[in-house]
């Protein structure tokens, strides 16, 4: 039969006071690791905008025709709300290049003509003039800003 010590059979004061203490570590680094990577959530994104922007102006031009980037929506293939996702259509097909943003977030875009969809020529220019998106959160802003040759410009604002 097995003889039990009550000497060895519960923790001692110590051991309690470590496991405690790595489990209030472990926590505290756990709440503060979506903030870390909120913070970085619009940069990042705008950076995937910048590339989607060259590539499509670069594509207008190897394929000689027009490329659009616009807003998606589920009612229509051109929406008016950049925060649903982005789409880019070659042809009349249309696929989705980014995702919607996180609830909360915003994403807009000032453009001296139509501010729902970016046409790239293959003059390799853009049917807007100057413009540029801003992403707003609740605790930061970025602008990218876009010339009429598609080059772009991240900033924090």
């Amino acid at each position: 039969m097995f003889h039990h010590d009550a000497k060895h059979s519960a923790y001692s004061l110590f051991e309690l006071l470590i496991f405690l203490t790595i489990l209030i570590f472990l926590s505290l680094m756990s709440m503060q690791l979506p903030t870390h990577f909120s913070k970085h959530i619009p940069e990042q994104y705008l950076q995937k905008l910048a590339a989607i922007i060259q590539n499509a102006a670069a594509l207008s031009q190897i394929q000689q025709r027009e490329i659009i980037v616009c807003p998606k929506t589920d009612t229509k293939l051109c929406g008016h709300d950049w925060s649903q996702g982005i789409l880019l259509i070659d042809k009349d097909k249309a696929r989705v290049v980014l995702p919607p943003l996180i609830p909360g977030d915003h994403l807009t875009f000032t453009g001296f003509e139509r501010s729902d969809r970016l046409i790239f020529r293959p003059d390799n220019h853009l049917r807007v003039n100057n413009g540029h998106f801003t992403y707003v959160t609740t605790k930061q802003q970025w602008a990218l800003h876009i010339s009429k040759l598609a080059e772009t410009h991240l900033r924090q604002v």
